[in-house]
């Protein structure tokens, strides 16, 4: 796959969304033969790619479910037709998607049709020139862009194809190659997965083939970090030896990812005793606080359901082992809306804050009352990078802002204040629940946790004019910080800012917001999103 080439191959015919249509009634009406007559006469009208797309789906459905149907495989013929095509390709280095299509579908048709050493051949031949870059097919990013078929579903029947002609004793070995030879292209973390998703019959030979391939990646894993090689020995581990080879594993290699797939595997099982047991263990196996807190979440949350009165400990160790907004706003909020318990736990919290973490100091700040505290943080804060933990921006000026004029109905401080009602979310946020959909963690919205706390309260007029200096100290660093750097894509936010210290006090804003847009007269785009946001602004 080359960057940056030119674009030879085709590009993806588009169509607008069909309406949404119960097909089922209509489907149920028609026999058979009426079912038939009517796919042979929708697919003479399609175009030739369309009815490829077709052509391919119905082959395999028929292979898998129909009674006795098998394709004709297009046999050796088919092999020495498509070898002779990429070695052409080679020496030019370029190849006709179009033309590429064309055997990957001859060689997906000798798969079905259970000829897997044609299949093996034609794939080979194709796909290991096109992952090595050797053949370029015009794409600019990604292979599929420009190829009418799915080169990973390609590329799993060519791993299953080396797998079923392997001999056993050089199985392993050859899958592996075979793997890494695509993987550019087509990356498989869990293989057995793969080829067995692709497969008309089960694998053959799986149960002596698990041990030999367990080995060969525990082998190959130990010679280097590479994510996908540890990812296909956690999927031959638990196939092999279960959640019980997962923490071995996990154990043994202390890999915060060895160490979640097992944490997972046993959280999927539904026993939250077990949950609670892995999990704690967990902790002491890795020595990230990112991974370490989220051992520790997924801990809370077993504790939770267990009924286990340490729920709230558990939540708190998690908020000091790995500090994020969303593990402060589930502990504090963790006996509901009692200002009492906020306010206590906001004081002890902001004593332990880690330095830096400008985000969560600025949102205690305001928990404790200290509002000129929040706003002198937020004034010294830069006005690029906003999106790091590290900057309070994205939390502090709509909690101040919000503080200090609420969030009326249509008004800019209404935009500006709607990140506080959703619930903050992090990646990961329970790492060992993933793929289950409840029970999770409840993560309260800031604007829950504020209200909690008695905020917004009463605001002195003389802090109030600090805290609005302060939003406008930070909409200044906002505006010069993107059109220092040409962010135009951030010109919007600039401007939503500056409109927003203008709809708190327009007596106080109107000249400072004009003399910023003077200021920025060379930026015609910004200066026009500043008028749309200035348009907006209600008294």
């Amino acid at each position: 796959m080359r960057q940056g080439a030119s674009v030879h191959g085709r590009r993806r015919s588009r169509r607008p969304a069909a309406t949404h249509v119960d097909l089922d009634p209509a489907l149920e009406a028609l026999d058979a033969d009426a079912l038939r007559r009517f796919i042979r006469a929708h697919a003479a009208t399609l175009d030739d790619e369309l009815r490829a797309v077709l052509a391919d789906a119905l082959l395999e459905h028929a292979a898998r479910h129909g009674a006795g149907y098998g394709p004709k495989t297009p046999g050796a013929e088919a092999v020495r037709e498509a070898e002779g095509f990429a070695a052409a390709a080679r020496r030019l280095g370029y190849a006709d998607p179009n033309a590429v299509d064309h055997h990957l579908r001859a060689a997906t048709t000798a798969f079905l049709a259970r000829d897997y050493a044609a299949a093996r051949h034609i794939f080979e031949a194709l796909l290991r020139p096109i992952a090595a870059a050797d053949v370029d097919l015009g794409e600019q990013e990604l292979v599929d862009e420009v190829l009418g078929v799915s080169v990973h579903d390609c590329a799993a029947r060519w791993v299953a194809s080396v797998y079923v002609t392997s001999p056993p004793a050089d199985r392993a070995d050859n899958v592996l190659e075979a793997l890494n030879a695509v993987d550019a292209v087509a990356p498989m973390a869990e293989p057995l997965a793969a080829m067995e998703r692709v497969v008309l019959d089960p694998l053959p030979g799986l149960a002596d083939f698990l041990p030999r391939w367990s080995a060969l990646l525990q082998r190959e894993a130990a010679s280097g970090p590479r994510w996908h090689e540890r990812s296909r020995l956690r999927e031959a581990v638990m196939r092999a030896e279960g959640t019980a080879g997962l923490a071995r594993l996990a154990r043994t290699s202390k890999c915060p990812e060895d160490a979640r797939a097992w944490c997972t595997a046993v959280a999927a099982e539904g026993n939250w005793a077990a949950v609670l047991r892995v999990n704690d263990e967990a902790v002491a196996l890795v020595e990230s606080p990112h991974d370490r807190g989220d051992f520790h979440d997924a801990a809370a949350l077993a504790a939770r359901e267990l009924g286990r009165p340490d729920f709230a400990a558990r939540l708190e160790t998690a908020w000091r082992v790995a500090p994020t907004l969303p593990r402060l706003l589930r502990w504090l909020l963790v006996d509901g809306p009692d200002p009492a318990a906020v306010a206590k736990r906001a004081e002890t919290a902001r004593a332990a804050c880690p330095r830096g973490a400008g985000r969560l100091q600025g949102l205690l700040a305001v928990l404790a009352g200290d509002l000129e505290g929040a706003a002198s943080l937020l004034a010294r804060a830069p006005g690029l990078g906003w999106s790091r933990d590290d900057h309070p921006g994205h939390v502090l000026f709509p909690v101040l802002s919000w503080a200090l004029g609420g969030e009326p109905p249509g008004s800019l401080r209404e935009a500006i204040a709607a990140p506080l009602h959703r619930p903050a979310g992090t990646v990961l946020e329970v790492a060992t629940t993933d793929g289950l959909e409840e029970p999770r963690l409840d993560t309260p919205a800031v604007v829950t946790v504020l209200r909690a706390a008695g905020v917004p309260g009463s605001v002195r007029p003389t802090i109030r004019s600090t805290v609005h200096d302060a939003l406008c100290a930070a909409a200044s660093a906002r505006v010069h910080g993107v059109l220092r750097e040409r962010r135009r894509r951030r010109y919007g936010h600039a401007a939503l800012l500056v409109a927003c210290c203008v709809e708190l006090d327009t007596d106080r804003a109107v000249r400072w917001a004009a003399d910023l847009r003077e200021r920025t007269r060379r930026f015609p785009a910004f200066r026009a999103a500043l008028d749309e946001s200035l348009g907006g602004v209600k008294a």
